[in-house]
């Protein structure tokens, strides 16, 4: 997968990266060096993070499905489409679009899903990390798998 562009880097390493949701802090990371990320294999889903990696530092938009601006399912469906794979732009839909897979065997390009209620998702890059578009007043960023991990499924 290709190197991160310093604007990329600067955005991921910029400190302690906090992001809430529903009102409290649901995790943070801190990122000293560039994130080390897995050689792509060429899959669909290897390919659908290279495309949502170009977006990493891009606002976030509720109800955003676009380059100028992404909310979680807005990136992820932004992401799949451009490597044809449709998903909706809803987390409760993505959450069955798909086959639904164990942790221990997740993929990059898996869909990973949080709380309950699924209210936020991500796309799993690797090494326990997951690119997303957290919350009103952040940016694409990449992070590390959130603790109330409700499940992953793989869209394709």
């Amino acid at each position: 997968m290709a190197a991160l562009t310093a604007q990329q880097e600067a955005t991921n390493a910029s400190g302690n990266q906090d992001f809430q949701i529903g009102g409290s802090v649901a995790g943070s990371a801190e990122f000293s060096a560039p994130i080390e990320l897995p050689p792509t294999d060429g899959s669909i889903g290897a390919q659908a993070v290279a495309v949502a990696m170009q977006y990493l530092g891009t606002p976030y938009v509720w109800g955003g499905g676009a380059p100028g601006g992404f909310d979680c399912s807005g990136l992820t469906s932004y992401a799949y489409a451009q490597v044809g794979v449709g998903l909706s732009h809803f987390t409760g839909s993505q959450w069955n679009e798909g086959v639904h897979v164990p942790a221990d065997q997740l993929l990059p390009g898996d869909l990973v899903f949080f709380h309950s209620d699924l209210h936020h998702m991500g796309m799993y890059i690797g090494g326990g990390q997951m690119i997303h578009a957290p919350q009103t007043g952040d940016v694409v960023k990449i992070s590390p798998l959130m603790s109330e991990y409700a499940g992953a499924v793989r869209p394709y």
